[in-house]
Order: C-alpha cells, then sequence, then structure tokens
C-alpha cells in the first residue's frame, strides 16, 4: 500500500467526502466468494442508528437537478484506436487517469501506473480508486473499460480457483459474482462525489433490419445487413456502465476530420444521449455528429461547445437565401441580372 499511496502527486490529498458516501464500508484487499446474508440476529439488532435506519428515509422537497456542466457527468467514449480518447478526456479539469493499456507513455497527462511501475490488477485498482476518493481529484478516467472488466474478471476467477467459469459445476454464481464485484466497485465511485468517464475501443456487431409484414415462405425477411459499431468490452461491463451513463459516444472519423457522434438514429453507431437540451445546433434541432478539433485541446473545446448548443451538424447545410431575402436587402428592387434571367426563365 505504502508503494501506491506514493503515486499521487503532493498535494491531492483533500478530506475524504462525507455529502456522498454510501453506508457500506469497502475493504480494497477484502476477499469474497459470496456476498455474505446477515443473520436473524444482526436483523433484531438493527435500529435508527444504523446508515439504513429509519430516521435516513425521506422525501425530498426539490425536484432533482441535472449536471449543470458536462465534467459532472458519467461518460464513456468509444472509437477507434489512436484517435485520441484518452488524450481526449484527460482534457477535462482535475483528471486522473488510470491505464489498463500496456506501454502507453506517450501522453502528457496525470496518469497510474507510470513507467517502471507495475501494470493495474483488480487489487491495485481498488487501491488506486481509495486513494483518489480521498484526494481532490475531481475527475476519475478508466482507459480502458474493457482492461478493467477484465483484471476483475480474471480476480474473480483467482479467488474460485478455477481458467474460466464453464470449468465449475457452480458457473452461474461465478458469473454472477464476477457481475457483483466490478458493479459494486464501479458504483461507489458514481455515487462519490467524483466524475467519472471510462474509454473502450470499437467493434462491429453484424446487425439485420427487417420490416414487419414482409415475409417469404412464412420466414420475415430482412431487408438490410449492417455493422453497428460498438464498444468492445464484455456485454456485462457495458451493461452495468450503460445504465449509469448520462452520454456514450462514438469518437471517430469523418470525411477525412475527427469526428464525435452523439445520436445514430440510423444505428450505425452505439450511442446514447439522455439529456434532451444537450447537444442541440444554435436553432434548437438535435446534432448527431460534428467535427472536432485535431488537437486534444480544441477536440476538448469542440465537445464543450457541442454540449452547450453552440455548434451544427457535420452535414448541416445552410439555408441558401430566397427572393424575398434578397429583396429585402436591397431595398425591394432587384438587380438588372435578376429581371434578366427571370425574363429568360418566362421565355422558356
Amino acid at each position: 500500500m505504502s508503494r501506491v499511496s506514493r503515486e499521487l502527486p503532493e498535494g491531492h490529498s483533500g478530506k475524504r467526502r462525507t455529502a456522498k458516501k454510501s453506508g457500506r464500508s469497502r475493504s480494497s484487499s477484502s476477499s469474497r466468494k459470496s456476498a455474505p446474508q446477515k443473520s436473524s440476529a444482526d436483523s433484531d439488532s438493527d435500529d435508527d442508528s444504523t446508515p439504513f435506519g429509519d430516521d435516513d428515509v425521506s422525501l425530498s422537497s426539490q425536484e432533482n437537478i441535472p449536471p449543470e456542466s458536462l465534467d459532472e457527468s458519467i461518460i464513456l467514449v468509444h472509437g477507434e484506436k489512436g484517435v485520441g480518447k484518452s488524450s481526449l478526456l484527460s482534457m477535462f479539469p482535475n483528471s486522473y487517469v488510470l491505464m489498463f493499456e500496456r506501454a502507453r507513455r506517450n501522453l502528457r497527462i496525470m496518469m497510474s501506473p507510470k513507467k517502471g511501475e507495475p501494470p493495474l490488477n483488480w487489487i491495485r485498482f481498488k487501491k488506486y480508486i481509495q486513494l483518489l476518493l480521498d484526494s481532490d481529484y475531481s475527475n476519475i478516467v478508466v482507459d480502458t473499460l474493457d482492461g478493467c472488466y477484465m483484471e476483475c474478471y480474471k480476480w474473480v476467477l483467482s479467488e474460485y480457483g478455477v481458467a474460466s467459469p464453464d470449468e465449475s459445476d457452480n458457473a452461474p454464481a461465478i458469473w454472477g459474482a464476477i457481475e457483483q464485484e466490478f458493479g459494486e466497485t464501479i458504483h461507489e465511485i458514481a455515487q462519490s462525489d467524483k466524475s467519472l468517464m471510462f474509454t473502450s475501443h470499437s467493434k462491429p456487431k453484424p446487425l439485420v433490419a427487417k420490416r414487419k409484414g414482409l415475409k417469404r415462405d412464412g420466414v420475415e425477411e430482412p431487408i438490410m445487413q449492417f455493422d453497428r459499431m460498438e464498444p468492445s468490452c464484455r456485454p456485462a461491463a457495458f451493461r452495468i456502465v450503460q445504465e449509469m451513463a448520462d452520454y456514450v459516444m462514438y469518437y471517430g472519423y469523418r470525411d477525412g476530420h475527427r469526428a464525435i457522434t452523439v445520436r445514430s438514429p440510423l444505428n450505425i453507431y452505439w450511442t446514447s444521449c439522455g439529456v434532451g437540451d444537450r447537444f442541440l445546433d444554435p436553432d434548437g434541432n438535435p446534432i448527431e455528429t460534428f467535427k472536432v478539433g485535431s488537437t486534444p485541446q480544441l477536440a476538448y473545446k469542440s465537445l464543450l461547445d457541442a454540449w452547450s448548443n453552440k455548434l451544427y451538424d457535420i452535414d448541416y447545410i445552410a439555408p441558401s437565401k430566397s427572393s424575398r431575402d434578397v429583396s429585402l436587402e436591397t431595398g425591394g428592387r432587384r438587380s438588372l441580372g435578376s429581371r434578366s434571367s427571370s425574363r429568360t426563365r418566362t421565355r422558356r
């Protein structure tokens, strides 16, 4: 633990959070094969002084206020390798990146592990999380979700002494333990006063679009086959993060430009934009994809501008001026060229 504790820079050891701390106490080094069951004696001993007592339950007198800045959101960015996902998320203020990808030493960001330090495993990850929750870093970036889940998967299997859940007669319990361990750890971060962001690579998933009622030999006939780009992590990991994420974005290229997709009506990219009054153009129309700058700083600015409803969609075409607009600009007088073209059209 002493080695880990030296890896957060001096000056980032703020007071322990209290406002959003959950009622459970977690030990980062504890080993558990199944959730402990509460005995009847324990139930009888509960009183209102416990964190789960009746005195902690009350109805709110105010409605929930959505995040007022993008860096208060839970975000998953998936996309092409090397497009700049890690650099983009590290641009958020006061960010710290937990890097599961090996040999990523070319990024000028606050991160662990650094060169010469052992790679992250599940236990080291949980130790870093406790340090970050107790620090004044405000944004925790997990790079990648794929690697994070796999380390949890390997740790739970090692606890059960098997190489694969399918090797055990108790496979459902092992899969359940993996999901519980991963879900509880991620939810602890999400319920704290820290922002949480993830990266993932993208992979194509073959899909078939069908039209209802179109059948051949009594079988519904596909009308289109296509690949949808979605996060490459295990489905269980994506399901857990997807349920809590405010935004799932695809980061790739469009017509030679870096671009971020936040909505995909044609289902080409897996995206989610759960806030209806964000990522609109200046005219109030939802945007789907927008161009971003070529550097992390410019890409971050583009992302903030899009979230603040200042950018147009990458496919936006400004409306051409109507004859009425031209007439108003010229004081109701048409140019000679306009009259000539009008006469030409009349003759035709």
